[in-house]
């Protein structure tokens, strides 16, 4: 973002994570200045319980993922000439 948003303001989060997309109400905190722009995190204020589940399901099996490659990745280099 290249503005901020203010603290606290609500907004409706949509972001797509692995096979699911999530829509759901969140309260913006503060900004982080970045060299590009702002990074700027949010709290789920309305996090419907089906919701937070397949989103600690999709979290969870991203980091699987990562893991295998990082592993798979290590092997390789351990096993190169």
């Amino acid at each position: 973002m290249s503005d901020p948003l203010h603290a606290r303001t609500p907004v409706i989060i949509v972001f797509h994570i692995g096979s699911s997309t999530l829509r759901s109400q969140a309260e913006m905190l503060d900004p982080v200045w970045a060299t590009r722009g702002y990074l700027q995190p949010f709290r789920f204020t309305a996090l419907a319980g089906q919701q937070e589940q397949q989103l600690k399901q999709e979290l969870e099996s991203l980091l699987r993922s990562a893991r295998r490659r990082r592993s798979l990745s290590l092997q390789w280099e351990l096993e190169a000439p």
